[in-house]
């Protein structure tokens, strides 16, 4: 098993995908909530909503879409899904931020960072 984690300043819609369905729960957030997803950390200020919110005119697929704006310290969403070894995989993800400061994002697979932006 892996843990997806996701340290997020904003607004992200998620999958991981291999020739094959998408392997997370909810990972476009079209329940309407956060089903499927482990949160933690600081969880101020977010919310998953549908339609125009702040700066953002809507989801980039579906209705809904994750707003994530903790301020002070950062929040988690995090999903363990099962891997086969020797399988390649692929992590896609939208992310749009205000770009307000200070603002951070990261994303990591299995504990290794694979992107992150930290100013």
């Amino acid at each position: 098993m892996r843990q997806l984690t996701l340290f997020i300043a904003l607004f992200v819609a998620v999958s991981v995908v291999f020739a094959g369905p998408n392997l997370l729960t909810n990972g476009s957030f079209e329940t309407g909530d956060f089903t499927g997803w482990t949160t933690g950390g600081n969880f101020e200020d977010t919310e998953v909503v549908s339609g125009a919110f702040y700066d953002y005119t809507g989801a980039q697929d579906g209705t809904y879409y994750a707003v994530l704006g903790p301020v002070g310290s950062d929040g988690t969403l995090s999903q363990t899904i099962t891997t086969t070894l020797g399988t390649s995989y692929t992590l896609n993800f939208w992310l749009n931020a205000v770009g307000d400061s200070p603002s951070d994002f990261g994303a990591s697979w299995d504990g290794t960072a694979v992107c992150g932006h930290h100013p």
